[in-house]
């Protein structure tokens, strides 16, 4: 599905940290060149608070729950997948992908394993190590029951079929140590380094604070990305804020807020209204 791009028109110069949400975009699959284009027309100032607005609702935060295109999207500003591809490409060519949270990557002769050279000095927002053993426990709890059984049967539709028929079930990944990671295939599949490019795959959260809080995980998120998590209401808006402690290029933006509307209309009353600054 495209990407439609609205933009309030004010004597305001508004700035969308295009670095960022060009990269959030192109993970969803739903970039243009032209939306790139604009996009990078457009970045210069704005550095405190940007309004995203979008029409729906946000079922999820939690990445074992991502459903639908605002999950992933949103997800990118709150976690990092192993590697990015071209902003303008749904499926990147291998050499147009780019290093994320793995620095390098090989695939087995036999296509059916793939081994990660993984970032050091990554820390997830709840200052937590970013490592192998962490990865691992990401794709473990990926494939561990049915996300039903800890939320509910509302969200039952959330669990990714998809990972789930790909990866290896006995040992989806391996942590050959502290920051060289494994992952098993149940067969050859050509396009897997585009699907672990997609965040909604690879986003990893935060091992301790999924122990910690269970179900209110989804509530109160926890990745590596360059978003931190504040508040949600629901049926309303989620605030997220720069992190500071970012391991790559930080944003200029101080302040996200992804507000959500209950149809396209009223969504662009509230652009032409000032209410919001951009939706996609």
């Amino acid at each position: 599905m495209p990407v439609k791009i609205l933009l309030r028109t004010t004597r305001r110069k508004v700035s969308l940290a295009a670095v960022l949400l060009i990269a959030i975009v192109a993970i969803a699959g739903v970039y243009t060149i032209q939306q790139e284009q604009q996009h990078a027309s457009i970045i210069e100032a704005h550095t405190s608070t940007l309004v995203v607005g979008s029409a729906g609702t946000l079922q999820a935060t939690d990445p074992y729950l991502f459903s639908g295109y605002w999950s992933w999207l949103l997800g990118g500003a709150m976690y990092d997948p192993l590697v990015r591809g071209s902003p303008s490409e749904v499926y990147s060519k291998p050499e147009q992908y780019s290093p994320a949270l793995a620095e390098s990557w090989t695939e087995a002769p036999d296509g059916l394993s793939y081994t990660f050279k993984l970032r050091q000095g990554v820390r997830f927002q709840d200052g937590t190590p970013f490592n192998a053993s962490a990865a691992v426990f990401h794709f473990e709890r990926m494939l561990s029951s049915d996300p039903a059984k800890i939320y509910g049967a509302s969200l039952t539709e959330a669990f990714n079929a998809y990972l789930y028929a790909m990866l290896d079930h006995k040992q989806p990944a391996v942590a050959l140590d502290t920051y060289t990671l494994k992952i098993n295939l149940q067969y050859k599949f050509s396009p897997f380094i585009s699907d672990v490019g997609a965040t909604y795959l690879t986003a990893f959260e935060s091992p301790s604070a999924v122990t910690r809080l269970g179900k209110d995980f989804n509530y109160n998120p926890v990745g590596t990305g360059p978003f931190k998590f504040v508040s949600w209401t629901r049926g309303k808006e989620i605030v997220l804020v720069r992190n500071d402690d970012y391991w790559g290029n930080k944003p200029k933006i101080k302040t996200m807020i992804w507000r959500t509307y209950p149809d396209v209309s009223t969504l662009e009353s509230a652009i032409k209204t000032g209410e919001v600054d951009m939706t996609m």
